[in-house]
């Protein structure tokens, strides 16, 4: 893997994509560690990557970066709202449900009057 500092938006994507994909079908862990090491080399101190469900419409999974501190409270058992305080309602739902903002507009659009 090259420097992380170099790294393209594709293949920073590749990469996430990789470990989403080895979470959940429990690929080659030599794999695994490299893109793990590789992705923590692309964050500040004090954030981690979070590895949401896969979304229940599109299948996609989603990989976002957030505080340690909070996932470790969510890990926890620590409410939702609670221990990402800052995570917006679209995101909180990312990480409870896997469901994509994109896509919960288009699976289930506002009711009309």
């Amino acid at each position: 893997m090259s420097d992380p500092a170099r790294l393209t938006k594709e293949e920073i994507q590749s990469l996430l994509d990789t470990i989403a994909r080895a979470d959940i079908s429990g690929s080659d862990e030599k794999e695994l560690d490299e893109a793990i090491a590789t992705a923590r080399a692309l964050l500040e101190p004090g954030w981690d990557w979070f590895i949401c469900k896969p979304c229940p419409f599109c299948k996609e999974t989603a990989v976002l970066a957030l505080p340690t501190e909070d996932v470790n409270r969510y890990q926890a058992g620590v409410l939702l709202e609670d221990a990402f305080p800052g995570l917006s309602r679209t995101k909180r739902e990312l990480v409870l449900t896997g469901i994509h903002p994109e896509c919960w507009k288009t699976m289930l659009p506002p009711e009309k009057d």
